[in-house]
């Protein structure tokens, strides 16, 4: 029984090796979480690129835009946290 509890808390400690403290950004003297930033960013620039094709007139090559914004979003919002936050 004692190998096993002990077996239980060392094996736990492997999974608390990510916890630390969350990264937070002060925005007019309230922190926000920077995932929540990174997100805003990610949607924003999505959008311009939205606005960007069809000016370009590249809209009606996109098959699927209901995927592909999304997934432009996503692209950018981890791109975000890579650069500022890695």
């Amino acid at each position: 029984m004692q190998n096993r509890l002990l077996f239980v808390a060392l094996s736990c400690t492997i999974f608390l090796g990510g916890c630390s403290r969350a990264p937070s950004v002060s925005v007019l003297g309230s922190f926000f979480p920077a995932w929540m930033i990174c997100c805003l960013v990610g949607i924003a620039l999505a959008i311009v690129t939205y606005v960007i094709f069809l000016r370009a007139q590249l809209h009606p090559a996109i098959s699927i835009p209901v995927i592909t914004y999304p997934c432009l979003a996503i692209l950018y919002t981890f791109c975000t946290w890579l650069i500022f936050y890695s």
